[in-house]
């Protein structure tokens, strides 16, 4: 569901821009990039929108391809409800960051895919004795690599990547521990 939300979106952005490998920058904002400004203005779907823009092919597929992986397993470990939960909540606390720790205009899914990276962390570590340690490490390595890639390459949100990837771990933590702490709750 998700993907095919961010392809309708994609190939909308594509018609409009007349080309797939680079979305014009005034279609990106038309259609809900963050921008700061317009954020400041009121428009604090952008906030959201921006989840489902990509600034062309290459930027679409690759965080396609993260969502299909990551999605599909964060699905099987919590089921839909708590993917998505996980997903969207992840990636507006990835916006709002980027909002606040960055200026520039923002597209992409990838703040939400650090949530998903960011829950998968905290399962393995949480589950490293049951499945194995070597989960928990790939999921490290995978994680730096890609913030490794993120500090080298331009025009990428480091700060949005950095928000989902910690509101996806304490999100997790929250979904993990759900009946400790309801039953917290229940004493008082």
């Amino acid at each position: 569901m998700l993907i095919a939300i961010n392809l309708i979106v994609f190939i909308i952005s594509a018609i409009k821009s007349g080309s797939v490998w680079n979305i014009k920058k005034d279609i990106l904002v038309e259609l809900g990039a963050k921008v700061n400004y317009l954020i400041n203005g009121g428009e604090y779907e952008r906030l959201i929108k921006s989840m489902f823009l990509h600034s062309g092919l290459i930027h679409f597929v690759f965080n396609m391809y993260a969502l299909y992986s990551l999605g599909n397993l964060i699905n099987q470990i919590y089921g839909t409800k708590k993917y998505l939960i996980i997903y969207f909540l992840s990636g507006i606390v990835a916006s709002f960051t980027s909002y606040k720790l960055s200026y520039g205009v923002s597209v992409g899914a990838s703040g939400a895919i650090f949530g998903l990276l960011g829950s998968c962390l905290f399962f393995a570590y949480k589950e490293k004795q049951r499945i194995g340690k070597e989960f928990f490490i790939d999921i490290i390595s995978v994680i730096i690599l890609n913030l490794i890639i993120g500090l080298s390459i331009p025009n990428i949100d480091n700060s949005a990547h950095f928000g989902g990837l910690f509101a996806g771990i304490i999100i997790t933590f929250f979904i993990y521990n759900q009946n400790k702490i309801i039953k917290i709750f229940k004493k008082e």
